[in-house]
């Protein structure tokens, strides 16, 4: 879940080809799913706009690791890991400036948008508008909100 942060890509998967024996797994995000989430759909449109900039595609990761296999891993409702993914059933998260400074999606965003995102997303709790768009993934056990496993 660091390819993103790499300075150089290419340089980053050549090294973990030369140094590694056996296969090589690398844990990151379909940026094209991500969009399609409710939290960067309705509320941070701009994290979506970020990770254009810094997400590799997956296409790009497979064509520089060579043959592999990629899965969707679906994000467990009760996960303990507070990483942005984990937020897909529990947007009171998004709430808590703890879980959002423990985010690199949100430490990077102006406190501007950051206030904005979560003034709209406390409102929409508060009347209900989140439950009645979403309520529906409270009740799921898992859900794909992007993350993609690599295996090359």
């Amino acid at each position: 879940m660091t390819v993103h942060h790499w300075s150089d890509l290419d340089q980053g998967l050549a090294e973990l080809r030369r140094v590694t024996r056996g296969p090589i797994v690398v844990l990151t995000s379909d940026l094209g799913a991500i969009r399609r989430w409710w939290l960067i759909d309705e509320y941070a449109p701009e994290i979506g706009d970020a990770l254009v900039e810094t997400l590799p595609r997956v296409e790009r990761i497979v064509a520089r690791l060579g043959e592999a296999e990629v899965r969707p891993i679906p994000v467990p409702a009760d996960c303990s890991d507070a990483f942005m993914m984990a937020f897909w059933n529990r947007p009171e998260l998004v709430l808590d400036p703890a879980a959002r400074a423990a985010t690199s999606a949100f430490a990077q965003l102006p406190s501007s948008v950051e206030e904005r995102i979560v003034s709209e997303l406390a409102s929409d709790l508060a009347d209900g508008t989140w439950d009645k768009r979403h309520g529906r993934l409270r009740r799921l056990a898992a859900f794909d909100s992007g993350l993609r496993l690599i295996r090359a």
